[in-house]
């Protein structure tokens, strides 16, 4: 059981952005119990995913709120509802629903120095850039599904991405996403 000052060593051994979200939730997975059901995803999987290349300024984790909350306050975490903050390790954390509804067959393990952690499908994440594309008109999420599908688009399972990009309705946001990576 990593204790505070342990956890706070490991924060900042990390190199990246990416990195830091990684270690967070590896040690977060061992502390709760959670194991594979916490689950990183939002901006803060695709800071891992793209190494860095996007950053994200909280860390979206899905798992036991109950549980979470009960470590990160143990590491020195102050709740801020809905996120759980240590601002001198620049850390915002908002824990989300109890579990994962995407696709998890396709969830990612990472491994750590701290165990393995588990990220949002890839397929998901663009799903959700493009439907926030489109209801808030924000062309960053654009970006943001463009660059997953460049540097992920060979491992994308097409038929289930395809299937959820006609349930949502963004075809067109789709289309266009899939030009800006280089795909179409």
């Amino acid at each position: 059981m990593p204790s505070r000052r342990e956890f706070e060593k490991a924060i900042q051994r990390a190199g990246s952005t990416g990195q830091r979200v990684a270690f967070l939730g590896a040690l977060l997975a061992h502390e709760t119990g959670l194991g594979d059901r916490l689950v990183i995803v939002g901006g803060s999987a695709i800071s891992v995913y793209t190494k860095g290349a996007y950053i994200s300024e909280d860390v979206d984790i899905v798992g036991g709120k109950a549980a979470i909350g009960a470590v990160l306050e143990r590491w020195g975490f102050r709740r801020d509802a809905p996120y759980w903050r240590r601002d001198d390790l620049r850390l915002l954390v908002q824990p989300g629903r109890d579990r994962y509804f995407g696709n998890s067959d396709r969830l990612t393990s990472i491994d750590t120095p701290y165990g393995p952690v588990m990220l949002a499908a890839v397929e998901d994440l663009v799903i959700r850039r493009l439907v926030y594309a489109k209801s808030q008109r924000d062309p960053r999420f654009m970006d943001e599904a463009a660059l997953l599908l460049r540097d992920n688009g060979t491992d994308l399972d097409q038929a289930y991405l395809e299937h959820e990009v006609r349930y949502e309705g963004v075809e067109r946001e789709y289309r266009e996403a899939e030009r800006r990576a280089g795909r179409k």
